[in-house]
C-alpha cells in the first residue's frame, strides 16, 4: 500500500513538473523570438560574461532596471541541466548533442537568401544558396527547402559552426584550410559543386552532431568528411570581426547558416606635446608628420600605417573589430618618439580614441655662456682686470635664424639679462640673472632651452676690459631622438684688455760740466727699472739708452696701445751705478686705455747707518741677552775702527750687544761690501763660524738703519742613564724610560721649547744598561722609569737631571747619572714551631700558576705550570726568591726535616707588574714546622694499674706513652727500658736489661701506645723503677723521654714487711658492695614495673 502510494506520489508529481516546464518553456520561446542576444559581453568589470556552455546550454546575459526600477532582460536564460532531448525542439535544436556543436547565438538583423540550382551528391541533394552575395548553407538536410526571401538572423560568436562557415568552401578562412589540409571536396577530380556539397556536409554535421548530414554518401565518405570536420574544428578561432549567423530557426523548414560583412571599427588619434606653451608659434616644433602604425596583438606583422596633420590628428575606418597594438613609428618635429607600443581596442561601429603625448626636446642649458681675455684666447683676466660682473642682454627667439632676428623685426619670446661669475661665466641660474622673463624648465624643474635661437650681446664690460657689442648668434637644434639629444654650442666671447705705457728719463748728481745755460743734468745710460704688478706678480724690465731714455712700448709692439695691461705695478730701478741710491720704489695705475705716464728720476750718493742685531737661528727671534761682542771687517777683511766724540773722544774697534740683542754702529757707511765677525757669543749660545757679509747699496736714516742680523744655535745636551743592579752592579738591559721636562724648557730668546710635562724622548736601555738621549735643550728633565726588565721592582721615584750652559765652544753637553733596580725579593723563614729555632735544609718547590683556555666551554681556566724549582733552607732557614718575573707562584713545603710534620699548606703570592710582591718591596713568610714528641707518660702494673706493689704480686708493668705531631702513616718505633731510679743505671734482669719496644702507625698512636715490661719483682724488693722511652722514625732517633725524677713513669715494688694496713683500705670489698647493691636496684626496679603493668 505504501509503496503504491510513492509510486503515485512519483507520477503526479512528475505531471505537475512537466507542465511547469512547459509553460516556462513557451515564455522562453517568446523572449528568444522578440529580443536579441547581446554581443557587448567583453567588459568583465562592467557586464556578466555572455557565453554559451555547449555542454549544459546555459546562456549568461546582461539585466538592467528600467525606469520603474523592475528588472529587465536584455536577453535571455536558457538551461539544459536536468532536461531530457525531447524538449529541445521547443528552443532552438532537435538534440543535446546538435547544440554540443552548435554556436553562440547573439544579435539579430535582416538578410536576404536567393535559392540556387540544386546539385547532387551521393543519393541526395542541395541547392546553392546565397545571402547578399556570400555563400550560405543548408545546415538541416533532412527539412525542406526554405524559400528565396527576406530572414531575419541569429548571430554566431563562437563555437564549431562558426569556424565551419569562416574555413569551409566559400568562407574567408577556406584558403588556410586547403594550404594545411587540402580541398574539401572529395576525390581526385572533385568540382566546384564537390567542394560546395561537401562543405555543406561537414557545416550539416557541425550543426547536427548526427550523421544524418551525411544521408545519401556511403560510410568511406562520411568518415572522410568526420574527419575534415574534425580538420575544422583544430584550426585557429575566426578573427572577431568575422560576421556569421543563422536563420529560419523556428520554422518547419531548414535551418541555414551563412555569413556577412566584416564587424568593423575605426580609430582617430590625437597627439600632444608635453610643452604645448613651447611650440606654440615655433617652427622648430611641429604636431604633423607624426605616423603610427597598427599592428596585430602581440606581433610584429604592420597592418595599416596613420600619419598627423597640423593639429596632430588622424583617423582610420573600417577596421576590423578585434585588439590591436598600436605604435609610434615617427615622431613629429622636435618631439621623441614613444617607442613602447600600447594595445588597444575596436569595437563594432565605435571610434577608438588614441590619445598620444610626446616629449618635446630640449637643451639642459647650465652653462650659457663663457667669457675670455680676447689677447690671450684663455678664460683668465690679465692683471688687476677681471671676467666678472660683465652683463649681457640673452634673447630667445622661437624657430632658426642665420642673422640677428631683431635686424628682420622679429620679437624675441623672452628675454633676460644676465651678469658673469667670477670665472667669467654664465650660468642659467637665478643668481645671475640682473633682470628678464622666468626660465624655461622641464617636468623635473631643470633650467633648459627649447628649440630655436639665442642671441648674446654684451652691455656692460667688466672692469679692466673695454666693451663688445658684437652680437653673437647660436641655435638650439635637434641632433637625435632622444629628448635631449639636441646641441647648442655655448659661445666664447672676448673682450680686449685696456692698455697704456710707462716712459721714464733717468739723470744722475752729479755735476758734469758748466755752462751759458747752467748745471746740465748727465742722462745715466743702462738703469735697469724693474715693473712688477701688484696683482699677479708679472715682470718685465725696461733698460735706459745713451739719452738716459725707456719706455714700456718695446715690451708689446704687437700692442699699439700699449706694453701694459689694466693694474697697479710697482717700478724698481734694478741696479743704481756705484755710490749713488737707486729711486726708491713708486706705483704707477693703468687705468685709461692707450695712455703714457711720464717720470723724470735722478740718483743720489749713499750712505747708511748699520744695525746689527742678535737672533736665535732656529727661532728667528731676537736674543736679548747683552755682551755679545764682534769686530767690524772691510771689503778686505780689514778691521775698521769708529770714534766717537760724546762725552769724550773714544775709539772703538770691538761692538757688544745691549740687552736688547743689539747695537748699531757710531758712523754711518758709505756704499760697498763690508763683514761681521763674531768674537764672543751671547749666554747659552754657540759662536758662529766665519764672517758674516753685508753690503750698502742704498740709503738709510737713523731711524731706520740698514739691519744685520746674526744668528747662532742654543748649545743643547744629551743625558747618559747608567741602569745597574742594586746587588750585583751589573748592568740592566731593556729597561724602559721616558724623558720628561721638569720645568719649561727656553731659550735665552725666550722662547718655551718644551712646556713642562712634555714627553721629549723615550729609551730602552742596550745589553750593558746604557741608554742616551736625543739632544735636548738645556734645562732640567725628569727620568722616570717607565718598564722595568722583569724580575726587577719598578722605582717609585723619578730622578731629575741639570743640562748647564758650558761655554760656546760646547755645542752638546752630557750628564750622566746612575739609576738602581732592585730585584723582586720573597723571603722564606722556616721556624720550629715551639722553639722557634731556626730550620736548615728544608725543602720548597715554586711553581708558576698559568692560565689556559678550556677548548670545550671557553672558560678560562688556572693551573700550575709542570716547570718547577726546588730551594732549600739555608743555615738561618731561609730561602730568598729573586728576580721573579710577573706573575702568580704557588710555594709549598716538599720535604720537611726528619721528625717534623710536613707543613701542607701552599702560600700563593703575586709579582705584580711592577715587580713588586703585592705591593711590597719584600715579602717575608713565615713558616713553622711542628716536632713529633712524646708529650708524656704513665707508668703503673698491669693487674692493678697501681703505682706500688709487695714484692711477688705483680710480674709486668705497663707504660703507656702519649705523644704530639705525628704523620699519620709514617712509620714509628718506640723503644723503652727500665732503669733503677736510685742508682740511674738500667735495672738488670738475670744480668740483662728489661727492655720492650713496638713499631706502630701515627695513626694508630692517637690515644697513645702501650709497652708491657716483664718483670720478676720478687727479685727487685725495695726498688724503684723509672721506664725510659725512646721514639724512632726509620733509623733516626726523633725523641726520648729520659727523666729520673718523672713520678709518671716510676713505679714501686715494696719489701713484704714494709706492707701496712690502711684505714679504709677496702677497695676490693667496696667494689664488690657496690656491684650487688647496684644489682640488687636493678632486680627491685624491674619487680616493681612487672607489677605496675599488672595494675
Amino acid at each position: 500500500m505504501r509503496r503504491w502510494m510513492k509510486v503515485v506520489f512519483c507520477f503526479l508529481f512528475g505531471i505537475i513538473f512537466t507542465n511547469m516546464f512547459t509553460m516556462d518553456q513557451a515564455v522562453a520561446d517568446e523572449s528568444f523570438g522578440k529580443r536579441e542576444i547581446s554581443a557587448e559581453s567583453s567588459v568583465l568589470t562592467q557586464k556578466k560574461q555572455a557565453v554559451l556552455d555547449m555542454e549544459t546550454m546555459t546562456f549568461s546575459l546582461e539585466s538592467e532596471a528600467d525606469e520603474d526600477g523592475d528588472t529587465i532582460s536584455k536577453g535571455m536564460i536558457l538551461t539544459t541541466a536536468g532536461i531530457t532531448s525531447d524538449t529541445y525542439p521547443a528552443v532552438l535544436t532537435k538534440s543535446d548533442e546538435m547544440f554540443k556543436k552548435a554556436a553562440a547565438i547573439s544579435e539579430r538583423s535582416k538578410v536576404e537568401l536567393t535559392v540556387g540550382e540544386e546539385i547532387y551528391y551521393g543519393n541526395y541533394s542541395t541547392n546553392y544558396f546565397d545571402v547578399n552575395g556570400k555563400p550560405a548553407y543548408c545546415l538541416e538536410p533532412l527539412k525542406d527547402t526554405p524559400n528565396s526571401g527576406s530572414y531575419e538572423t541569429q548571430a554566431l560568436t563562437g563555437g564549431a559552426v562558426r569556424k565551419g562557415l569562416y574555413y569551409a568552401y566559400g568562407g574567408p578562412g577556406y584558403e588556410l584550410y586547403r594550404a594545411k589540409y587540402g580541398a574539401i571536396g572529395i576525390g581526385e577530380n572533385y568540382s566546384v559543386n564537390d567542394e560546395y556539397c561537401m562543405s555543406h556536409c561537414i557545416l550539416s554535421y557541425l550543426y547536427m552532431g548526427t550523421e544524418e548530414a551525411f544521408l545519401g554518401l556511403d560510410q568511406q565518405v562520411i568518415e572522410n568528411l568526420k574527419q575534415k570536420a574534425k580538420n575544422i574544428e583544430s584550426m585557429p578561432d575566426p578573427p572577431e570581426s568575422f560576421y556569421a549567423f543563422l536563420f529560419n530557426l523556428n520554422s518547419a523548414g531548414q535551418t541555414m547558416g551563412g555569413s556577412g560583412k566584416d564587424r568593423v571599427g575605426s580609430i582617430e588619434i590625437y597627439k600632444y606635446s608635453d610643452h604645448p606653451e613651447w611650440i606654440e608659434g615655433n617652427r622648430c616644433y611641429s604636431l604633423a608628420g607624426a605616423v603610427f602604425g597598427i599592428y596585430e596583438s602581440g606581433k610584429d606583422k604592420l597592418l595599416w600605417e596613420l600619419a598627423t596633420d597640423e593639429s596632430g590628428y588622424a583617423k582610420k575606418e573600417n577596421i576590423p573589430i578585434g585588439n590591436y597594438d598600436i605604435r609610434e613609428l615617427k615622431a613629429p618635429a622636435g618631439h621623441v618618439i614613444q617607442f613602447k607600443p600600447q594595445s588597444i581596442r575596436i569595437d563594432e561601429n565605435k571610434v577608438c580614441t588614441y590619445k598620444c603625448t610626446d616629449q618635446a626636446q630640449y637643451y639642459p642649458i647650465d652653462l650659457i655662456l663663457q667669457k675670455k681675455d680676447k689677447e690671450t684666447d684663455q678664460s683668465e683676466a690679465q692683471g688687476a682686470a677681471t671676467l666678472e660682473d660683465a652683463q649681457f642682454s640673452i634673447k630667445y627667439y622661437s624657430g632658426y635664424y642665420e642673422k640677428n632676428p631683431a635686424d628682420s623685426g622679429v620679437t624675441p619670446v623672452r628675454e633676460w639679462i644676465m651678469k658673469t661669475d667670477s670665472e667669467g661665466r654664465i650660468r642659467m641660474k637665478e643668481e645671475q640673472k640682473v633682470s628678464g622673463d622666468p626660465f624655461y624648465k622641464n617636468t623635473e624643474g631643470e633650467v633648459v632651452l627649447p628649440l630655436g635661437t639665442v642671441t648674446f650681446q654684451e652691455i656692460k664690460a667688466p672692469e679692466g676690459y673695454l666693451l663688445n657689442n658684437e652680437i653673437f648668434i647660436e641655435t638650439v637644434r635637434e641632433e637625435g631622438t632622444g629628448q635631449t639629444d639636441t646641441i647648442f654650442q655655448c659661445p666664447t666671447i672676448p673682450d680686449q684688455i685696456i692698455r697704456g705705457n710707462l716712459q721714464i728719463v733717468k739723470f744722475r748728481e752729479d755735476k758734469e760740466e758748466e755752462s751759458e745755460q747752467g748745471e746740465q743734468k748727465v742722462p745715466l745710460e743702462g738703469i735697469v727699472f724693474t715693473i712688477t704688478s701688484k696683482t699677479t706678480g708679472w715682470q718685465c724690465e725696461i733698460v735706459t739708452d745713451e739719452n738716459g731714455y725707456a719706455s714700456t712700448f718695446r715690451q708689446g709692439e704687437e700692442q699699439q696701445k700699449g706694453g701694459l695691461v689694466y693694474d697697479t705695478y710697482i717700478v724698481s730701478e734694478k741696479k743704481a751705478p756705484e755710490g749713488l741710491t737707486p729711486v726708491g720704489d713708486f706705483e704707477i695705475t693703468i687705468e685709461e686705455d692707450a695712455k703714457t705716464l711720464y717720470y723724470i728720476l735722478e740718483n743720489k750718493k749713499i750712505f747708511s747707518p748699520v744695525k746689527l742685531v742678535k737672533k736665535d737661528s732656529e727661532t728667528e727671534k731676537i736674543i736679548p741677552v747683552a755682551g755679545a761682542v764682534f769686530r767690524l771687517l772691510d771689503k778686505d777683511k780689514k778691521p775698521i775702527t769708529m770714534t766717537t766724540h760724546y762725552p769724550n773722544e773714544s775709539v772703538y774697534d770691538l761692538f757688544k750687544t745691549d740687552e736688547n740683542g743689539s747695537f748699531v754702529l757710531p758712523e754711518k757707511l758709505p756704499a760697498g761690501n763690508y763683514y761681521f765677525q763674531e768674537v764672543e757669543a751671547p749666554q747659552g749660545y754657540l759662536i758662529e763660524d766665519g764672517l758674516i757679509p753685508f753690503t750698502i747699496i742704498e740709503n738709510h736714516d737713523w731711524e731706520k738703519p740698514f739691519i744685520v742680523e746674526s744668528k747662532d744655535r742654543p748649545a743643547k745636551g744629551r743625558i747618559y742613564i747608567q741602569k745597574n743592579d742594586s746587588v750585583t752592579e751589573k748592568g740592566i738591559s731593556g729597561v724602559k724610560f721616558e724623558i720628561k721636562a721638569a720645568e719649561d724648557i727656553c731659550t735665552p730668546d725666550g722662547t718655551v721649547r718644551v712646556e713642562k710635562g712634555t714627553v721629549v724622548g723615550s729609551l730602552v736601555t742596550d745589553q750593558s744598561g746604557k741608554a742616551w738621549s736625543e739632544e735636548l735643550y738645556l734645562g732640567t728633565y725628569e727620568i722616570i722609569e717607565t718598564k722595568q726588565a722583569e724580575g726587577y721592582i719598578l722605582p717609585e721615584k723619578s730622578v731629575e737631571i741639570e743640562l748647564e750652559y758650558e761655554g760656546q765652544d760646547v755645542p752638546v753637553v752630557t750628564k750622566e747619572t746612575e739609576i738602581l733596580n732592585k730585584p723582586t725579593s720573597v723571603v722564606i723563614r722556616k721556624s720550629d714551631g715551639e722553639t722557634k729555632k731556626a730550620l736548615s735544609g728544608v725543602k720548597f718547590e715554586l711553581r708558576e700558576k698559568i692560565s689556559e683556555i678550556n677548548e670545550e666551554s671557553d672558560a678560562e681556566e688556572e693551573d700550575l705550570s709542570e716547570e718547577k724549582t726546588t730551594y732549600i733552607t739555608d743555615e738561618n732557614g731561609e730561602i730568598h726568591l729573586s728576580y721573579l718575573r710577573p706573575g702568580v707562584y704557588c710555594l709549598y713545603e716538599s720535604e720537611p726535616l726528619t721528625g717534623y710534620i710536613k707543613n701542607e699548606e701552599v702560600w700563593e703570592f703575586q709579582i705584580r707588574e711592577d715587580g713588586t710582591v703585592e705591593g711590597e718591596q719584600e715579602k717575608i713568610l713565615e713558616i713553622e714546622n711542628h716536632h713529633t714528641r712524646i708529650t708524656d707518660t704513665h707508668a703503673v702494673w698491669k693487674e692493678s694499674k697501681a703505682k706500688e706493689i709487695i714484692a711477688g704480686e705483680e710480674h709486668i708493668i705497663c707504660d703507656t706513652v702519649n705523644f704530639k705531631y705525628m704523620e699519620a702513616n709514617a712509620s714509628y718505633t718506640m723503644k723503652g727500658i727500665l732503669m733503677d731510679a736510685d742508682t740511674g743505671k738500667e735495672l738488670l734482669q738475670d744480668g740483662k736489661p728489661v727492655t720492650s719496644e713496638k713499631t706502630f702507625k701515627g695513626k694508630d698512636a692517637k690515644d697513645g701506645i702501650t709497652m708491657e715490661f716483664d718483670v720478676d719483682s720478687r727479685k727487685f724488693p725495695g726498688k724503684r723503677i723509672v721506664v725510659f722511652e725512646v721514639l724512632y722514625l726509620g733509623d733516626c732517633l726523633i725523641d726520648a723521654h729520659r727523666d729520673l725524677r718523672n713520678q709518671e713513669q716510676t713505679v714501686s715494688i715494696l719489701k713484704k714487711e714494709e706492707v701496712t694496713v690502711k684505714t679504709g683500705d677496702n677497695k676490693v670489698y667496696m667494689k664488690q658492695t657496690i656491684l650487688i647493691m647496684s644489682a640488687s636496684v636493678c632486680i627491685l626496679y624491674a619487680t616493681w614495673k612487672r607489677k605496675k603493668r599488672r595494675h
